[in-house]
């Protein structure tokens, strides 16, 4: 007679790896019948249950531990330099120069030469020669008295003398006749004349002119181009804006009878600078670790600040570690 002897049953276990825990599962290789499979669940269910929690528990705690929520700490400053250590720079200055064509433009109408007309009276008793008498040059040039003239009387041993402003009746440079053009007898008996130099003829001409627009519109110009150039050390950052002034100059003025003139703009800037990182430390010092409202106080104290706001528990202390502090800075 042969016994019947059940096969042993072979057993599998299955090694599942969780980040908080490793469990381990055994599996049959007999089809579970159906009145097994559903209490086999619930135990491993339970068994899992029991297994993870716990170290699931353990591992939550550890990570808010290590790993604090993060405050925000916000202030409102009028200005960084009531904040930071403000480091000076070296004063920069920027150069640009631009010919400009003059714009302006006049007519000038010819003009006659004027000059005087000496009378020299010989005769004992006074003289008089009205306006507008007519005198003519050894080059042919004419010109007319502009007064009346009354020459005193001469003696035996000198002449009466009177000068008078008279003008050439030729328009330009051809009335500007030399001195001594005019000389001998004239107008009346015992009357000499003599001249001086003529001066004032020229002839019509146009021309252009400076003009305040020509000047101002090359400095609009000149302005935009200038790039001052503002190195920094490393972990320096610019103040802005960066105080600057600026002068003009110009070889012409307004009204100068010239084709073309050179502006030039000069920009002398005075850069500061400052450490951001400075700036953080100092806030964060004041607020790490500190209860919300002490924090508050503390910040409100500083020169320049405006307004702050912490965005975190009122019965929380702030976290011990700055690096779980986010910090903005309004300006």
């Amino acid at each position: 007679m042969q016994l019947y002897e059940p096969e042993e049953e072979e057993e599998i276990f299955q090694v599942d790896v969780y980040p908080d825990a490793i469990v381990f599962s055994r599996e049959n290789t007999q089809p579970l019948q159906p009145e097994q499979s559903g209490g086999i669940s619930m135990v491993l269910a339970i068994c899992l249950i029991v297994a993870l929690f716990p170290v699931a528990s353990i591992v939550g705690q550890v990570y808010l531990a290590t790993h604090p929520f993060t405050a925000t700490v916000q202030v409102q400053a009028n200005t960084l330099s009531t904040l930071a250590h403000v480091y000076s720079l070296p004063v920069v200055t920027e150069t640009q120069s631009q010919v400009v064509v003059s714009t302006g433009h006049r007519h000038i109408s010819a003009t006659n030469g004027h000059g005087y007309i000496t009378f020299y009276n010989g005769l004992t008793s006074p003289q008089t020669i009205a306006a507008g008498e007519l005198l003519t040059g050894s080059d042919g040039e004419e010109v007319v008295t502009d007064q009346d003239v009354t020459i005193p009387a001469g003696t035996l041993s000198t002449n009466g003398t009177a000068s008078v402003l008279a003008h050439a009746l030729d328009y330009g440079p051809a009335g500007n006749i030399r001195a001594g053009d005019i000389y001998g007898v004239c107008c009346r008996a015992w009357i000499k004349v003599v001249n001086s130099q003529f001066t004032g003829g020229h002839a019509a001409r146009d021309y252009q002119l400076v003009t305040k627009a020509d000047i101002d519109t090359a400095k609009a110009s000149l302005l935009a181009q200038v790039q001052v150039t503002l190195p920094l050390a490393p972990g320096l950052t610019l103040l802005t804006p960066v105080p600057c002034t600026t002068s003009t100059a110009s070889n012409h003025k307004a009204g100068d009878a010239v084709a073309q003139l050179r502006v030039t703009v000069i920009q002398t800037c005075h850069p500061t600078a400052y450490k951001p990182q400075e700036v953080k430390s100092m806030l964060l010092n004041l607020v790490v670790g500190r209860e919300k409202q002490d924090a508050l106080k503390r910040l409100l104290a500083l020169k320049g600040i405006r307004s702050a706001s912490i965005s975190w528990a009122d019965d929380m202390r702030l976290p011990k570690d700055a690096r779980y502090i986010h910090l903005v800075i309004l300006i």
